[in-house]
């Protein structure tokens, strides 16, 4: 057990770090990696087996290494043992676009040897039916099956499902060995294409493409992974451990990995009620009143919707419902600027403000989040990835959210007496705000550190981007300030009434309990 001294010495020393503003590494330094293409990439080492294979894998520097020429992955004998070799890039990058360039012979690869450019999350979570791990590879194999006239293959995992496996033919590469391979990973969709030479993914010649395929997420039977904590790992290894054909040792040469991240675009106002009510509904058995607010709204007109929560008939309380048809399925998210406030000359409203944010579907299937209300106008932002299915459990799909209806619902057993939904410029969400850096669902002193350490040369949301401005700056420790506390990063910023900023004082005695309760 550590000393209170020990504690207290610790604690300063932190502080004293923070404010001078000496980067912190996250990293285990122990942990063998290399340098290539301008990021990080740790080795995997086992000397057990291992998947996949499984395999023996070696992060000798004679058997995994970058120079000028790039990165080299090989399949080594040590001994009376075969070892495979994989690198992991040491960052999340999430949708957009993986790209490498490999000048080895793809083509006439060992038959029993496998070379994988793919993305993998160890920590799993996917919802995916028998695929957690958020896998999407390029593979280059025949698998054992020298005399396939196949020799390379686009899988969206879990492979055993009819159309998530493509197999094709890299042609003869005797003459130029170069190759590029990039997939597009966005919302509902990965595009994998194939090329002769070395080109950039955003400029090639149409002559050059030997393979492309398009991959739809249907919300039946195939599935595109949300990004959350998978990584981008490239190996070399064998086949059900068979030994290389000929017992020759393998190599493969990638010249470069590049990522490009999905081009931003602007959110788009689905409802600004400018013109009316746009073919809105309101409903329920304790409404006294619902309509227009010509002057009211968050910005401009709004609507209203205002409920006795005393009344013994309540039911399942208030519902305000879009026209149906909506397409959402391009968008990562939702936002609605809401409030909820008592009624003037009416008993009070006691309860939580609950405020039920829900997606349907044509059948009736809806996907739920909740979010807490106050008496002053706020902004909600909901990732639909933090929508629950009632029946479920699961988030909606794509392909689930391009028909659905919103609608807002504030439940009768909240509370007791009355109560006045506010509600105003619904806009659906290509980007979502979120200081939660490190990915474990609560902002707090851990995210305060990333954000340091890359204030000034960051571009990802893993170095503190919470913006998708692509630059780690000012901004984005504002809205760590805004979200400090919170689970799961969902940005709830105040619009006409925002609070004051927490001051640089709370905000580190905030990061010494942090600290003093990871001592403990």
């Amino acid at each position: 057990m550590i000393k209170i001294r020990s504690k207290a010495l610790i604690l300063w020393t932190v502080i004293v770090i923070i404010l001078a503003g000496i980067p912190m590494s996250n990293r285990d330094a122990s942990a063998a990696s290399l340098d290539f293409a301008g990021r990080t990439w740790n080795i995997k080492q086992s000397n057990s087996p291992v998947g996949p294979g499984p395999n023996l894998f070696s992060a000798s520097p004679n058997d995994v290494w970058s120079d000028q020429d790039g990165l080299h992955l090989s399949i080594h004998k040590n001994g009376p043992f075969w070892y495979s070799t994989e690198v992991i890039l040491d960052e999340s990058l999430g949708y957009g676009t993986y790209m490498i360039q490999t000048d080895s012979r793809q083509d006439i690869l060992n038959a029993n040897a496998v070379f994988g450019a793919f993305t993998w999350d160890s920590n799993g979570g996917s919802p995916i039916p028998g695929s957690p791990n958020r896998e999407i590879d390029f593979e280059d194999s025949r698998f054992g099956n020298a005399a396939d006239s196949t020799n390379s293959q686009v899988v969206v995992q879990p492979f055993n499902v009819p159309g998530n496996l493509e197999r094709f033919t890299l042609p003869d590469l005797s003459s130029d060995a170069k190759l590029t391979r990039f997939f597009t990973w966005s919302p509902g969709k990965v595009e994998f294409t194939t090329l002769k030479g070395h080109h950039s993914p955003t400029n090639f010649p149409p002559a050059d493409v030997i393979h492309q395929y398009t991959y739809l997420d249907d919300g039946v039977n195939h599935f595109v992974p949300i990004p959350d904590r998978e990584n981008y790992r490239m190996n070399l290894w064998l086949f059900e451990s068979s030994a290389p054909v000929g017992d020759q040792e393998v190599e493969v040469l990638i010249s470069d990995f590049q990522y490009l991240p999905l081009p931003p675009s602007d959110n788009t106002v689905l409802f600004d009620f400018e013109s009316g009510n746009q073919s809105w509904g309101s409903f329920g058995a304790i409404t006294t009143g619902s309509g227009e607010l010509p002057t009211g709204g968050s910005i401009g007109q709004g609507r209203f919707h205002t409920a006795d929560y005393s009344d013994p008939n309540a039911g399942f309380g208030i519902v305000d419902i879009s026209p149906a048809g909506q397409d959402l399925s391009t968008f990562l998210g939702l936002s609605v600027d809401a409030l909820f406030e008592d009624v003037d000359g009416q008993p009070p409203f006691v309860g939580t403000k609950e405020l039920e944010i829900i997606v349907e579907t044509p059948s009736f299937e809806e996907f739920i989040t909740t979010v807490t209300m106050t008496d002053e106008y706020q902004t909600f932002s909901v990732a639909f990835e933090d929508f629950q299915s009632g029946l479920t459990s699961l988030p909606p799909t794509p392909t689930q959210l391009s028909d659905v209806a919103i609608k807002l619902v504030v439940r009768n057993e909240s509370g007791t007496g009355f109560g006045d939904l506010h509600y105003d410029q619904i806009t659906g969400l290509n980007s979502i705000d979120n200081a939660d850096f490190d990915a474990d669902l609560e902002v707090d002193g851990n995210d305060f550190l990333v954000w340091q350490r890359g204030h000034g040369n960051g571009s990802l949301h893993s170095e503190g981007d919470a913006n998708n401005s692509l630059t780690v700056d000012g901004s984005d420790l504002s809205l760590w300030e805004n979200q400090y506390g919170s689970i799961g990063g969902s940005l709830t910023a105040a619009i006409s009434s925002v609070p004051e900023p927490a001051s640089s004082t709370a905000l580190l005695f905030g990061l010494v309990g942090v600290i003093m309760r990871r001592l403990k």
